[in-house]
């Protein structure tokens, strides 16, 4: 009887020497796991904060070009980090059912199991929420600009956050771009455009303005009496001078020539982002586009000279040869004053 007894508790206690040694092997197998996944995780990270900070270092028009680059990156990411989790688990899993004795493997190895386990979620939660961050101030920023875009317009400094919203929600609805341009037309018109007196006092201490606020400030005013034949002309030749210092300023040596297209998207896109931030960044994108597919495009004034006559639409070629006679509307002045909010964000150093 005792000898059975004997046999019993040694095979009891060789089943749970075995049992534990099962328990270290797994351990050590999911250590092998975890370590390397936080190292991937948080390399995964540093590419995100890397994404991030070369908002700064890029130009401006560039902003928009990264539309496609950064939205593979921000699904990779997150495919990755999803594939990270299910490889996690099905590692776990594996392990788990290759144990010799699970129930008493198990008592054994919960306690570093369950310390693994929440070490490596909590080396993907900086990942994941860089990458919400990120990606929604991105995508924020992008919408922001198509809906501006749609009203013929960009975002400019001195828009606030309930116009910025207002415009957006409202194009998200589905509203037109005439009633987004009515409504950021309203907006700088209250209280005898009190906004837009605002944004021009804001201008004064940019050195690019200073020596301009003559004609800014009788342009506004004819604004404000509805002149728009002399704001307008009055206000396009600035967008020029001040590309110009801007470039001087910056490249004493260099020489960009006398085509007014080719100085201001020079003067745009030697600009930092960081002058911007991102959703200006896009601005600025929005900006250019406007700039060279409407205000600075070439026209054929032989063969497009009946149709220029009634033309709307900005073009400086055709309202400074006298060629364009519709122009002089409320919200096309207001572009043009929107075009020089946005380059006072030039300011040499």
């Amino acid at each position: 009887m005792t000898s059975g007894r004997t046999d019993n508790s040694n095979g009891s206690a060789n089943l749970r020497e075995h049992a534990l040694r099962e328990a270290q092997v797994a351990h050590e197998k999911l250590q092998s796991i975890a370590g390397p996944l936080r190292e991937s995780l948080a390399a995964y990270a540093k590419i995100g904060e890397q994404v991030q900070a070369s908002f700064s270092a890029l130009n401006a028009p560039l902003m928009q070009q990264l539309d496609a680059p950064f939205t593979a990156w921000h699904a990779t990411l997150a495919k990755l980090t999803q594939n990270y989790a299910h490889e996690w688990s099905q590692q776990v899993s594996a392990i788990v059912a290759n144990l010799v004795v699970p129930t008493v493997d198990m008592q054994a190895l919960l306690p570093d199991l369950r310390e693994i386990t929440h070490s490596v979620f909590e080396a993907m939660a900086p990942s994941l929420d860089l990458l919400q961050k990120v990606g929604t101030r991105y995508g924020t920023a992008r919408q922001t600009a198509e809906a501006f875009e749609s009203a013929g317009l960009w975002l400019a400094p001195s828009m606030p956050d309930s116009l910025v919203r207002s415009v957006v929600l409202n194009h998200k609805s589905g509203r037109k771009g005439r009633i987004l341009a009515s409504i950021i037309s309203r907006h700088y018109a209250q209280k005898q455009w009190q906004p837009l007196r605002e944004a021009v006092n804001g201008w004064r201490t940019n050195p690019l303005f200073r020596g301009r606020m003559r004609v800014i400030d009788e342009a506004l005013e004819a604004h404000a009496r509805g002149h728009y034949t002399l704001t307008i002309p009055a206000l396009l030749q600035l967008v020029e001078g001040i590309s110009s210092d801007y470039l001087r300023a910056i490249h004493p040596q260099a020489r960009f020539g006398g085509h007014t297209k080719q100085v201001v998207k020079a003067a745009l896109e030697d600009a930092p982002v960081d002058r911007f931030g991102i959703e200006l960044g896009f601005a600025v994108g929005s900006l250019l586009e406007f700039l060279l597919d409407e205000l600075y495009l070439f026209q054929d004034f032989d063969a497009q000279y009946r149709a220029l006559r009634s033309q709307k639409r900005l073009n400086r070629h055709a309202i400074h040869h006298g060629r364009q006679h519709a122009y002089a509307t409320r919200m096309n002045s207001l572009r043009v004053f929107l075009i020089l909010d946005l380059l006072s964000l030039l300011e040499p150093e």
